[in-house]
């Protein structure tokens, strides 16, 4: 759970990073980060145009759908639910804000 002050008043919000779209936009539109995910992600978490051009990337929950991405049933606590080789790319990518 998290309390996130934004322009419209506080909101608390239960999610996963790793699955939440509409958290990273909306502390996206708050802070700035200098580093163009899209451009270094893995290819099978990119979301292509219909020019075949990355124009975002996925969660590995959300491209996976599995237990060890998602932090959902035997990877639910923090002790069974580890850094992933993902995880670690977007935690490498922006390690003050992510």
């Amino acid at each position: 759970m998290a309390n996130v002050k934004t322009d419209f008043g506080t909101s608390t919000l239960a999610a996963s990073f790793f699955s939440s779209f509409a958290l990273f936009d909306m502390i996206r539109q708050r802070i700035e980060i200098a580093v163009d995910i899209n451009a270094q992600c893995p290819s099978e978490l990119t979301v292509q145009d219909g020019s075949s051009g990355t124009i975002g990337c996925r969660s590995a929950c959300v491209a996976f759908n599995r237990p060890e991405y998602c932090c959902t049933r035997d990877y639910s606590t923090p002790e069974t639910f580890p850094p992933t080789d993902y995880s670690r790319v977007f935690k490498d990518l922006c390690p003050e804000n992510c």
